[in-house]
């Protein structure tokens, strides 16, 4: 059974928040309940980050879901590294790998803070003005009326 040990933090928009391998979300060091799951954010395009939008104002996760039609003005994109840069001691825990053998390799992080991404490079308002869209079809037989 592995050690209790402190979390590592990392600053969200400037506020703190816990790493937690184990439970696979971030969350608020003040507000426990306030938390976002690794799986509600997405991988970024080079495979070594999250990207996840945040409302600063509530200090909260923003969640794009299908019936998203628009993102806050407030709203901010955050890219954090992955698992293994966040939480190296937490990833070998949970994966049963030799601790100074992975540290080596992947060591701590002393200071971790989410990175702000330009509105513009996310194209997050032309992905939801393309899902209000009608869809056009083409090829469809006419529609018959009466008999």
């Amino acid at each position: 059974m592995p050690m209790s040990r402190t979390l590592p933090e990392i600053n969200i928009y400037g506020d703190p928040f816990y790493v937690d391998i184990r439970l696979g979300e971030i969350r608020k060091k003040d507000a426990p309940y306030n938390s976002i799951s690794f799986d509600q954010m997405e991988a970024s395009g080079d495979g070594y980050h999250y990207r996840f939008w945040y409302d600063p104002k509530n200090k909260a996760h923003f969640p794009i879901t299908p019936g998203t039609r628009k993102v806050p003005a407030q709203a901010v994109c955050l890219e954090i590294p992955y698992e293994i840069k966040l939480d190296p001691v937490g990833v070998a825990q949970k994966y049963g790998v030799d601790q100074p053998a992975f540290l080596r390799q992947s060591p701590v992080s002393s200071e971790l803070k989410a990175t702000l991404i330009a509105r513009e490079q996310t194209n997050i308002d032309q992905f939801l003005a393309a899902r209000k869209r009608p869809r056009i079809v083409q090829n469809q037989p006419p529609k018959k009326r009466g008999l």
